[in-house]
């Protein structure tokens, strides 16, 4: 259990981290192309806007509900890869 909780915690971090890097990045952009006050300005419409809360919380969404490597979702792409190898009668020749 305290293997999963590190790895979710690795992820946390991970997804965090870029999704500051991917604010920054835009906020520098605004700022280049429009002045400081504009970029204030944003920032403040950004924080009173509801969807930018989701935002905020999709990160810890999805690093605790990630399918682990060994999930089902991992087998079922295995068994589709090998559909027709496992389906070819002809042995690969036609």
């Amino acid at each position: 259990m305290a293997e999963y909780f590190t790895n979710v915690l690795a992820r946390l971090i991970v997804s965090y981290s870029t999704l500051v890097v991917i604010s920054l990045a835009i906020l520098v952009g605004y700022w280049i192309i429009e002045d400081y006050n504009a970029m204030v300005e944003f920032i403040k419409y950004i924080s009173d806007n509801t969807f930018a809360h989701i935002v905020l919380w999709m990160p810890l969404i999805f690093a605790w509900f990630k399918p682990s490597k060994n999930g089902n979702a991992n087998a079922y792409y295995h068994r589709q890869a090998n559909f027709w190898a496992m389906h070819d009668t002809t042995g690969g020749r036609w």
